[in-house]
């Protein structure tokens, strides 16, 4: 944690804007300054949604995604990025573009968002070979839940361990397999890098539908990673934030429950 009077860490989100505020960018800022890191926000797409219901997506244009980045590059120090919804083509390759432009990249946490929760495909079918071949590679991390992590592999496994085996085998890239769709008493998260396999543990809570669950993980994972922390650490810590927000949230419109984002305070410490 930063002394009094030091600045923060600050941290990016590329992410779609979320009018109810439990998803996307909303919810990647409220995570990033619950645990004391600055965020910066770049709006990818604007969406019409509340919890459970996607209803539209409209994508900003290529050099409206370029601008955002490339101001906010030269003006702040960076410590992370975490990019979430992206849409189409024109906005991955406006990503990448800006991404190489760094003199040095911070660490890039992607959350490979593919289908929305009520099953509407978001990320298009033509951008996804794209996603995978050239901005996968980039990441220091990606977060996908089962049924994305079949997406990006194209093929269906049924065992988690298989699929988080074979994803690291066809990307290279570091990953950490989300277990949270799985009828399971414990939610076992699936760490892989160079040095081999994590497994991150909780319970498994039951019968609670929750909105932004994806963004507000992987924000958080990106936030410590923002602070210092090793990918590890950051991990265990944002495990413990989900989990205890997932226990606290309330359903304050929509169809699922809104995350607590005020259930926080140990992950910080």
């Amino acid at each position: 944690m930063n002394h009094y009077n030091e600045p923060p860490p600050i941290a990016l989100t590329i992410a779609g804007s979320d009018p109810s505020g439990g998803a996307g960018i909303q919810c990647d800022l409220k995570v990033f300054q619950a645990l004391g890191v600055y965020g910066l926000s770049v709006v990818s797409c604007i969406t019409s949604q509340v919890p459970g219901v996607m209803k539209t997506i409209h994508p900003l244009q290529r050099e409206q995604i370029i601008s955002q980045i490339s101001l906010l590059k030269s003006n702040y120090p960076i410590s992370a990025i975490k990019l979430g919804l992206l849409h189409n083509r024109d906005i991955i390759k406006s990503v990448i573009d800006t991404l190489d432009s760094f003199d040095v990249c911070p660490p890039v946490i992607i959350d490979p968002i593919i289908k929305s929760s009520s099953g509407m495909l978001i990320l298009e079918k033509e951008a996804l070979e794209l996603y995978k071949k050239n901005l996968i590679p980039r990441a220091e991390l990606y977060t996908p839940n089962i049924p994305e992590g079949n997406s990006l592999i194209n093929k269906k496994f049924s065992c988690e361990f298989d699929l988080a085996n074979a994803l690291y085998s066809e990307f290279g890239t570091p990953l950490l397999l989300k277990g949270g769709h799985l009828d399971k008493k414990i939610a076992t998260d699936i760490f892989i890098n160079k040095e081999g396999l994590t497994k991150f543990e909780s319970p498994m809570i039951k019968n609670c539908e929750s909105h932004g669950t994806g963004c507000f993980y992987s924000a958080a994972i990106c936030a410590h990673v923002a602070i210092g922390l090793d990918m590890k650490k950051a991990i265990s810590k944002a495990k413990t934030y989900i989990n205890r927000a997932l226990i606290n949230s309330k359903n304050l419109g929509g169809i699922s429950n809104t995350l607590n984002f005020k259930s926080l305070e140990e992950s910080k410490n």
